[in-house]
């Protein structure tokens, strides 16, 4: 496991964290940042554990901290994404002609989900999180933790990706 990652648990904290600050955790999954981080080291709980080794101090327990956010933030999405043929409704709707050349409008239950709304996806990449109300309420509370005195240190300024890694770099 350890000889496939290509960054440290350090420098996957600095992305994410950009990414999160950035656009939210829905920018972190859209842009693969999310599934990197499940790709090197097999779940966020593995990731968070890693980074623990590679830190100390009271810098590194911010680093934690704020790792541990972003981990349970994750934990609350679900990967399935509103399904592209019936737009999340569950039905398919569409017109036809009665035995009177009337336009009718008729509904079947989608195929493609079988009537749930939403389809089974394999990366974070392809979550749709207009099903995701939860993510909004998560990207603030991320926000205000970073911004508190809590994890203040980490960041220094604006949220910046360097701040972040110079930070936890310092107590490694």
């Amino acid at each position: 496991m350890g000889s496939t990652r290509k960054l440290t648990a350090v420098e996957w904290l600095g992305n994410l964290h950009y990414q999160v600050c950035n656009g939210g955790l829905e920018q972190a999954c859209f842009n693969g940042y999310v599934d990197g981080v499940i790709g090197a080291y097999g779940s966020f709980g593995e990731w968070v554990e890693a980074l623990k080794s590679e830190v100390s101090g009271e810098s590194g327990r911010k680093a934690v901290e704020a790792a541990e956010l972003i981990s349970g933030g994750v934990d609350k999405i679900s990967l399935t994404r509103c399904c592209p043929d019936c737009g999340g409704s569950g039905s398919i709707r569409y017109e036809e002609e009665d035995e009177d050349g009337e336009s009718v409008e008729c509904e079947e239950t989608c195929t493609e989900c079988n009537g749930t709304g939403t389809i089974d996806v394999e990366t974070y990449a392809e979550v749709d999180f207009e099903v995701q109300p939860g993510v909004d309420a998560w990207d603030d509370e991320y926000y205000s933790r970073v911004d508190s005195d809590a994890i203040d240190d980490l960041t220094g300024q604006s949220h910046t990706h360097s701040v972040i890694l110079d930070a936890i770099m310092e107590s490694a």
